[in-house]
C-alpha cells in the first residue's frame, strides 16, 4: 500500500507518476522519485530514455540529518521506496 505523498493528496505511486509526466513534459534529464514510499518499479521510466540521473532514495546531506533527528527518521521510515528489483530490462 502505497502511503500519501507530500501535501497534495496523491498515493505515493500517484506522485511518481506525476513526475514521470512532467519529466516527459519537459524532457529533463533528473528524475527524483525518492521518498514517496513506492512498493514496485514504475514501469513508465523506461520510457524516459534520455534521464541521465533517476534517484530513488535520499541521499548522503539526508542521512547525516536523519542520524540526529528521531522525528524525522521515522517520517523517512514510513515514506521510503520499498522495491528491491529493477525491470530485467532496464538500464
Amino acid at each position: 500500500m502505497a502511503t500519501t505523498a507530500g501535501d497534495r493528496g496523491r498515493t505515493g505511486i500517484e506522485e511518481a507518476m506525476a513526475r514521470i509526466e512532467a519529466c516527459r513534459a519537459t524532457r529533463s534529464d533528473t528524475l527524483d522519485l525518492g521518498g514517496l514510499g513506492l512498493t514496485e518499479f514504475p514501469e513508465a521510466v523506461l520510457e524516459l530514455g534520455w534521464l541521465k540521473a533517476l534517484h530513488f532514495g535520499y541521499g548522503p546531506n539526508l542521512r547525516d540529518a536523519v542520524e540526529k533527528d528521531s522525528i524525522l527518521r521515522d517520517q523517512i521510515l514510513e515514506n521510503r521506496n520499498l522495491f528491491d528489483s529493477l525491470p530485467a530490462n532496464f538500464g
